[in-house]
């Protein structure tokens, strides 16, 4: 749940970034609050939107999810980038199940690529939501990023590289995959009423990242 009390501190409204060279940046306590990560590709490597990489790329988020007591709730794969919304316990569950995550990805797309060496830039970011209208844009940003970057994607039909399809929050009538959604439902999905302004559309197109500062 989004726990009010924590949404008002003034650690959560902290920008989160990792990396080796940065390893005691002051984060946020991030127990009960939703996070917006995000993944880059290092320059020079394939796209990840393609479908032997994507194969890979769910695969590595089913076997990750969950882990280190962090839900990934949604994702979207773009060009060289990924987008993900967790549900991390604590500030230190989400630096682990990055870091686990990030392993699982660099395997998975080493050996669609046929390749060894680094395929993540080092750093991530990562910022915590506190309030549930933030969370609703959240949404509609990683769902439909496809769109914001300009990916022609037929109107009414969401994005393949994404977890959209399995997305039980949109007006439309979505199209499921057969097998099993590889993320999580939201602890607080049940529980509070996040989807303020209705339903999601799937051609909604969703503003700069800027939109969601972690107040």
């Amino acid at each position: 749940m989004l726990d009010g009390s924590r949404c008002r501190s003034k650690r959560s409204r902290i920008k989160i970034k990792r990396s080796a060279r940065a390893s005691h940046a002051k984060r946020p306590e991030l127990q009960g609050v939703v996070v917006h990560a995000t993944m880059k590709l290092r320059p020079g490597l394939p796209s990840l939107r393609t479908p032997r990489a994507y194969r890979r790329i769910e695969r590595a988020i089913r076997q990750a999810n969950d882990r280190h007591h962090t839900r990934i709730v949604e994702y979207s794969v773009m060009s060289n980038h990924l987008h993900f919304i967790l549900e991390p316990g604590s500030k230190r569950d989400l630096s682990r199940a990055m870091q686990g995550l990030g392993i699982r990805l660099a395997k998975a797309l080493n050996a669609a690529w046929h390749r060894h060496g680094k395929v993540l830039i080092e750093r991530y970011f990562a910022r915590a939501l506190t309030k549930v209208t933030q969370v609703r844009r959240l949404f509609r940003y990683v769902l439909n990023n496809a769109r914001k970057h300009g990916v022609p994607i037929p109107a009414g039909q969401v994005d393949p590289y994404s977890s959209a399809r399995w997305f039980a929050g949109w007006a439309e009538d979505v199209k499921r995959p057969n097998r099993s959604s590889p993320v999580a439902m939201p602890q607080w999905y049940e529980t509070t009423h996040w989807r303020i302004g209705g339903p999601l559309s799937v051609n909604e197109m969703p503003g700069p990242v800027h939109f969601f500062p972690a107040r």
